[in-house]
């Protein structure tokens, strides 16, 4: 009952969470209710934690997003980090996690300053995109999210040049 999807699958949400752009945070704190009661089952379906993992990941993500308060990119990157281990070995849920981890060393770089950081996130950015089928419509996005990482990174630097030829990319 708990679990919200067929054995080896993940619930719609997540692939529209991942697939479909940002949801506003009343949504991911669903998400996160609806698995407060998954968590309460006593006999969860295997895949249970990696499920859970990766919609963690999503609130995570989706929260990031909108700057709430009590969440850092470094914090956030810690438990995305611990996550990703529980992850391992499920594609789906890998590549949700490793889409949290983009967004949080994003934040991080931003958050702090550092400049450096953003080639961390253009390899995690190329990691993710060598995991996935190169015409499938996530890898467009991440095409998009790479190319505006390079530009915040122009601009952190203040590479007006930089930012010049970026914007006619």
């Amino acid at each position: 009952m708990a679990h919200l999807a067929a054995p080896g699958s993940l619930p719609c949400w997540s692939t529209c969470t991942y697939g479909c752009g940002i949801h506003p945070p009343e949504q991911a704190d669903r998400l996160a209710a609806i698995s407060a009661v998954a968590d309460a089952d006593p006999e969860p379906f295997p895949q249970w934690p990696a499920d859970r993992a990766a919609a963690r990941s999503v609130w995570l993500m989706v929260h990031l997003q909108y700057g709430r308060a009590e969440l850092d990119g470094r914090s956030a990157l810690t438990e995305i980090d611990g996550l990703a281990a529980v992850v391992a070995g499920r594609e789906l849920q890998a590549t949700m996690v490793a889409a949290a981890r983009v967004l949080a060393q994003h934040m991080t770089a931003v958050q702090g300053g550092d400049i450096a950081r953003y080639v961390t996130v253009l390899s995690d950015i190329d990691a993710m995109r060598a995991r996935m089928p190169q015409d499938s419509r996530t890898a467009e996005r991440l095409s998009l999210v790479e190319l505006l990482q390079r530009c915040v990174a122009l601009v952190a630097r203040a590479d007006l040049g930089g930012c010049r030829r970026c914007s006619r990319s």
